[in-house]
Parts: C-alpha cells; sequence; structure tokens
C-alpha cells in the first residue's frame, strides 16, 4: 500500500491545524487517510502529515489543485513543502 509524506513549516500551528481539518472532506474525496500528524521537538512548527493513499494518481492530483495551493498559502504554510511517496 502506497503512502504520502509532506512537511512543511506553518506560520502558526493552530492556526494552520484548524484549516487542516476543515479540508478533511477534500482529503478523503480523493482517497487520503490520515495516518499520523507530527511537530517537530524543536520547532513545533515543522509539520509532517502522513497519508495512507487508495491511489497515487489521485493523491498527486489533489496536491497539485489549486484548491490546495489557496488552502495552504491562506493557513501559513511557508515555502514549499517536502512531498514524497513511499510503497
Amino acid at each position: 500500500m502506497a503512502h504520502l509524506f509532506v512537511r512543511h513549516t506553518v506560520a502558526d500551528f493552530d492556526k494552520w491545524h484548524s484549516a487542516f481539518e476543515e479540508d478533511e472532506p477534500n482529503r478523503d474525496s480523493h482517497g487520503l487517510k490520515l495516518l499520523g500528524l507530527h511537530r517537530g521537538l524543536e520547532d513545533s512548527n515543522d509539520v509532517t502529515a502522513v497519508f495512507d493513499l487508495d491511489s497515487v494518481d489521485r493523491a498527486k492530483e489533489f496536491l497539485g489543485s489549486e484548491d490546495l495551493k489557496k488552502a495552504m498559502m491562506e493557513a501559513g504554510v511557508q515555502g514549499m513543502p517536502d512531498i514524497w511517496f513511499t510503497d
């Protein structure tokens, strides 16, 4: 089964987390199931999310969507996220 890891820095974890929770239906509709959400020990605004995937192609579609880019910007994601897939 494939997994997706997304790591990025956010300006304010609480603000970002609220937006992240609100976006759950969008992730669900693309077959992403949250397995874990992790914060850095030295920087609590360093966030890594791990997802189980129904389909790598659907996950890539989600990651490339303008809606996601806008939501990330509004939620305070700083810079480009590190994204990788595993099997």
